[in-house]
């Protein structure tokens, strides 16, 4: 994890590029540009402020459905390495944590596809 931290940092599209290195699926096409966006507030070395042009809100529902895509995605992961590193006696395995994860996933956005 620390050489992750030093390689990723706070870059997004680092962390995207590796993810896809290791089998993420590049994001649809309907969330890049919002993704893109965001991305380029999140340098390795620090967060820089979006600076909005217009006077509305930035639409967030594309980058909340960018982020529900992805946790779908990594789910069986995160399972994996907290069964492996974290759980205790009394944790779930790693199948019924996915499950609880895309659960949530699914309580939280009708974009998850599991």
């Amino acid at each position: 994890m620390p050489e992750l931290d030093r390689v990723i940092g706070h870059s997004l599209t680092e962390a995207l590029i590796r993810g896809e290195a290791q089998g993420l699926p590049p994001i649809p096409q309907r969330w890049r540009a919002a993704v893109a966006e965001v991305a380029g507030c999140c340098h390795q070395d620090r967060f820089v402020y979006l600076v909005a042009t217009e006077p509305e809100f930035l639409d967030v529902q594309p980058l909340v459905e960018a982020g529900v895509w992805i946790l779908d995605h990594i789910a069986p992961d995160v399972a994996a390495h907290y069964v492996l590193h974290l759980a205790g006696a009394a944790s779930p395995s790693t199948q019924e944590f996915v499950s609880r994860l895309r659960a949530d996933l699914r309580a939280t956005s009708g974009v998850a596809v599991a």
